[in-house]
């Protein structure tokens, strides 16, 4: 270029213009001015926007969801086994929770009952975790 400082600008204005449509570019090569292919510049950036987002949006849910689907099912009976005791020991837990929450004065027995529960809960849980996700502990 003769003119330098025309060049650094007209570089960007064409690096925009080329990432957006060919039709800026050319408006920018037949025009000197700089107002042109700025000026037509964001209504094609917005309809860019408006255009592609939803298909990468789709593409990465559908990439999320089939992974999700894959470990759901790749789950290890023994987990399944242990997470249907510690379901069936949580019930009774809760049950008795609330029974004991309904007593003005609840005998030791049921409360002692209670925290031996919640100790074997806790233990239950860490061991699954442990077992199935360790990086969840």
């Amino acid at each position: 270029g003769s003119r330098p400082l025309a060049t650094k600008s007209s570089q960007q204005s064409q690096a925009r213009a080329a990432s957006t449509s060919f039709r800026s570019k050319n408006t920018n090569n037949t025009s000197p001015t700089k107002s042109s292919p700025l000026a037509s510049s964001p209504p094609t950036n917005a309809s860019d926007l408006d255009e592609e987002p939803p298909m990468p949006k789709k593409r990465k849910a559908d990439k999320e969801d089939k992974p999700m689907s894959v470990k759901r099912r790749a789950v290890p009976s023994d987990v399944l086994n242990k997470a249907h005791k510690f379901k069936t020991y949580y019930q009774q837990y809760e049950t008795l929770h609330y029974e004991i929450t309904a007593l003005d004065n609840p005998p030791h027995e049921k409360l002692a009952s209670l925290l031996d529960l919640r100790d074997r809960l806790q233990i239950m849980k860490r061991e699954i975790y442990k077992q199935y996700s360790p990086d969840r502990e």
